[in-house]
């Protein structure tokens, strides 16, 4: 079973993602996240999945928000006007109008 690194959400559930370090890192609101292995966004979204804990059925994917290195939101619905980094680590997604093309 491979590592991940979790966000909690206010209800204290438990979201995963594998876009950092993998260490099994614990972040909440307001807590500082790295910037993302390759090209630093100042405002962006990650892929999570969760809550864990729950069925399989009642698991979703979902996102977490992270602006100026700070989580600010989790789970959030997807705002296309920021940079996306899938649940791995990858830029997937510009920003709708964002002419400069992907990393």
């Amino acid at each position: 079973m491979g590592m991940f690194d979790s966000f909690y959400d206010a209800e204290d559930r438990e979201w995963q993602t594998k876009a950092f370090d993998c260490l099994c890192d614990r972040y909440n609101v307001g807590d500082r996240i790295p910037a993302p292995n390759e090209g630093h966004r100042d405002a962006y979204q990650v892929s999570i999945f969760g809550p864990c804990g729950s069925t399989p059925s009642d698991a979703y994917d979902s996102f977490a928000t992270i602006v100026d290195e700070k989580l600010v939101e989790v789970p959030a619905r997807r705002d296309e006007s920021l940079w996306l980094l899938d649940y791995c680590g990858g830029w997937i997604d510009t920003p709708k109008g964002d002419d400069h093309g992907r990393v």
